[in-house]
């Protein structure tokens, strides 16, 4: 079992809540076993609308820091060999999210869904930055992480012994090479996942940035309501960062060069208003004071 904490600090709960609620982390044989775990939330488990309201709420509590975490996306997976079971008690898949978030954040909100669209069942669990409805933030140490794994692996090996192969890797528990290194495949696996659903949440908002013909001023504020930045490469305008992770318009617009050069006229255009702006601030203050224009 590999469990997984990653931080976001962008404010996008929507895109989370829809990617973790997708329909492809169904199959045919995972209908009878759907489930939406919600914790501290006073939101519908089938309205999505609702679950990202009540983040987008809470998260007013936050005190605005930069670096700020405004959620964070945590994974549960579930060794392949353990699949059958897990599918025969799908009752297992829910005590062990509901343990695993009382443990992580009892005071914060929470949703947990599982997904089966892998060889391994895995959970997705959304967590608030903060505690609900208050400022205190939701950040644990290496150390407290370390415990909560710890204790997870005590919950399953006394309640669901079933899962043999489903344990939280240690050295005294480590039983042979090929296991671990299936584990560390489905982390790889699910890394990748996590970078293609960013590229395609940074394509679609530039498409619909584009769509609005935005100018050039208002169509980097648009970007970065969003979360993204403009970013240059040797002086000139290559593309746009998300995340910390860069795309460049060649890549990311699947080398439409009437559309790359659109892109990077928009953000030129916000560059020369800028200039122009400045050079007319300039010429006020200097009109605005003759007597300092003079001594110079």
């Amino acid at each position: 079992m590999i469990i997984k904490s990653t931080s976001r600090k962008d404010t996008n709960f929507s895109q989370l809540v829809e990617y973790i609620h997708k329909e492809a982390g169904r199959n045919s044989i995972s209908d009878a076993h759907e489930f939406s775990y919600l914790h501290n939330m006073n939101a519908s488990p089938k309205e999505l609308d609702s679950i990202s309201k009540a983040f987008e709420e809470n998260d007013q509590y936050r005190k605005k820091r930069k670096n700020g975490v405004a959620m964070y996306h945590d994974i549960i997976s579930f060794a392949p060999e353990d699949s059958q079971a897990l599918l025969k008690d799908p009752n297992i898949l829910q005590e062990i999210a509901r343990t695993y978030i009382h443990a992580r954040c009892p005071d914060a909100m929470a949703v947990a869904k599982v997904h089966y669209d892998q060889d391994h069942v895995h959970i997705h669990v959304m967590i608030s930055g903060t505690i609900r409805e208050g400022s205190k933030v939701q950040r644990i140490s290496k150390a407290e992480f370390k415990q909560i794994k710890q204790d997870l692996q005590l919950y399953r090996k006394q309640n669901f012994p079933e899962l043999e192969h489903s344990y939280i890797k240690d050295v005294k528990e480590r039983q042979n090479q090929d296991i671990e290194q299936r584990q560390s495949d489905a982390e790889r696996r699910f890394e990748e996942r996590e970078k293609q659903s960013d590229k395609h949440y940074v394509s679609k908002i530039l498409e619909e940035a584009l769509s609005l013909d935005l100018g050039g001023k208002r169509f980097t504020t648009f970007l970065k309501e969003h979360d993204i930045q403009v970013y240059s490469r040797g002086g000139n305008i290559a593309g746009v960062m998300f995340k910390g992770r860069k795309y460049r318009f060649s890549t990311i617009m699947r080398g439409s060069p009437d559309t790359v050069k659109r892109l990077v006229g928009l953000c030129l255009e916000e560059q020369r208003n800028a200039r122009r702006k400045k050079t007319l601030n300039r010429v006020q203050q200097e009109r605005n004071n003759p007597d300092k224009e003079q001594k110079r």
